[in-house]
């Protein structure tokens, strides 16, 4: 799949998951072919989202000794849906186990992708390859890039230079270089 095709898999896509606590929403989905699993994220589609978005205060994540700070609404969004995340990633796994794996999403849903990102890699291990599209920078720090940087077996950030969703955070960096 073309970077332009998986942006528009994304765009396009109506059938979503959706995780939600009394605060927070998470929509996603598990798509697969021969050669590749993918997990999607959802843009801002909300409220809940908005405000995830802007919660930008930097929260240390517990999945990897503190090593990763990042912005606490995009954290959380992913946590509320993190059970349900692992547990259809590792069912694609299983079916289809010598695939490469893609984390992708849009705006809101690329912060996302990367906190998904650092968690498949320390939970199952993987590396998935990163892709996103007008995401809020959500790390805070070179040592929180650097690590998530090594969590990925790659990293691809796609934005429009007056996209005001990527400078959400000022001082916040992608994961990309």
């Amino acid at each position: 799949m073309t970077y332009s095709e998986l942006f528009l898999a994304i765009k396009e896509r109506q059938d979503w998951e959706v995780v939600k606590d009394e605060k927070h929403e998470l929509q996603f989905a598990v798509i697969s072919d021969k050669t590749h699993i993918f997990l999607l994220f959802q843009g801002s589609n909300g409220k809940r989202d908005w405000r995830d978005n802007f919660n930008i205060f930097p929260n240390r994540v517990t999945c990897c000794s503190g090593k990763v700070v990042m912005s606490e609404g995009i954290n959380l969004a992913y946590k509320c849906g993190r059970a349900e995340v692992r547990a259809r990633m590792a069912d694609a796994r299983l079916k289809n186990p010598d695939a490469k794996i893609v984390t992708a999403g849009w705006s809101h849903g690329g912060g996302v992708a990367v906190r998904a990102c650092i968690d498949l890699n320390h939970e199952f291990g993987w590396k998935p390859a990163l892709v996103t599209y007008g995401a809020p920078a959500v790390l805070w720090g070179k040592d929180s890039s650097l690590h998530a940087w090594q969590c990925c077996s790659s990293a691809v950030q796609w934005a429009h230079k007056n996209d005001i969703v990527t400078k959400v955070a000022p001082g916040a960096e992608h994961v990309d270089r």
